[in-house]
């Protein structure tokens, strides 16, 4: 049987993923328990996962498992074509020729499953340990990274949490350099080690305007990464980005 969603929401969820890869293609799962969409990167810098529980109220219909490869960016030309209600997906395993199809009143796009020419890979999820937790607005993360768009292509995280300090900073070799500091009374929770870490910002400059400002997320900082989790755009889901630092890059796992 076919899954309704929340139109509006379905939007929302699909354009933050969509930011991801320049290309909009994401590896999507429906689960006994959840939908999971996953996507990454093509240089591996910055791996995406929505998770939305089937309990939700903004999910209903009974639908069989699925798993499948699909491009947002012609999802979200459908959806921006429609209004408010609830958006009827038939999933490629109840079509005989592995079609997505979705429905919102008078309106019909059938979606063909994407075939992976070399194998999509996605990772893991990366295990790491936590050197530094705090939890800001998006709108203070986001002005940060607009800031550091001015002068290059990453921006360097500082936190000190006895001191309650989160600092963005950015340089670049002609001697132009910015610093935003977050104030102590913006920062909801900040603990563990003093650490700084270098990450790159070319996709984030993208999505970060998806995300509304008075958001609430957490950031993770790790040896390796930037774990970004905010529940959005309802509260009983998660998004969660792995950002990882300029000199590496988050490792290929199985493919689905």
């Amino acid at each position: 049987m076919p899954l309704l969603l929340d139109a509006p929401t379905l939007e929302d969820i699909l354009s933050t993923g969509a930011a991801i890869h320049e290309e909009s293609e994401c590896h999507v799962a429906v689960e006994t328990d959840k939908i999971r969409l996953r996507t990454q990167a093509e240089d591996r810098t910055i791996y995406f996962e929505y998770s939305l529980p089937r309990s939700s109220p903004d999910v209903s219909g009974d639908a069989a498992p699925d798993s499948f490869w699909m491009k947002l960016d012609r999802i979200n030309r459908f959806l921006r074509a429609t209004g408010d209600g609830k958006v009827r997906i038939t999933l490629p395993s109840e079509t005989p020729d592995r079609t997505s199809i979705f429905e919102l009143e008078q309106l019909t796009y059938q979606a063909p499953s994407l075939i992976t020419k070399y194998g999509h890979r996605l990772p893991d999820v990366p295990v790491s340990d936590i050197a530094t937790t705090f939890s800001i607005r998006h709108g203070e993360f986001a002005q940060a990274i607009t800031a550091a768009n001015f002068i290059g292509g990453e921006v360097q995280l500082q936190i000190n949490p006895e001191t309650s300090c989160i600092e963005f900073a950015a340089a670049d070799p002609g001697g132009d350099d910015f610093t935003y500091v977050v104030q102590p009374e913006q920062v909801k929770q900040i603990h563990d080690s003093a650490t700084r870490l270098t990450i790159p910002i070319n996709i984030l400059r993208d999505l970060k305007q998806n995300i509304p400002p008075t958001t609430l997320v957490t950031i993770r900082i790790t040896p390796h990464y930037v774990q970004y989790t905010t529940t959005f755009p309802t509260t009983d889901s998660t998004l969660t980005l792995y950002i990882a630092e300029r000199l590496g890059a988050i490792p290929d796992g199985k493919v689905p």
